[in-house]
């Protein structure tokens, strides 16, 4: 599989942030398409934002539940998404 069909099956899997993300960490290949690059950089700023409004999101959840005095976690699959400490 060429470096870019490898591209192909990141955006299938939901991963081209992550990939975008290693070549930026530990350099693009030298036969990288711009293009290529340029639309990994897009799918990657619109994941980064979109991340962002989660977590403002969940931020506001957490203050209108910290008011109420109700006890909560946030859970995203099996991981963590967000622990907000205690509010004494």
């Amino acid at each position: 599989m060429c470096l870019w069909g490898l591209g192909e099956q990141a955006d299938r899997r939901a991963v081209g942030t992550t990939l975008y993300a290693a070549f930026e960490r530990h350099g693009w290949p030298s036969r990288a398409p711009s293009d290529r690059r340029e639309y990994l950089a897009l799918v990657h700023e619109a994941n980064a934002a979109q991340n962002r409004a989660v977590r403002r999101q969940a931020i506001e959840t957490a203050e209108i539940l910290n008011r109420a005095g109700a006890s909560f976690v946030f859970l995203k699959g099996a991981n963590w998404l967000l622990e907000v400490p205690e509010v004494q």
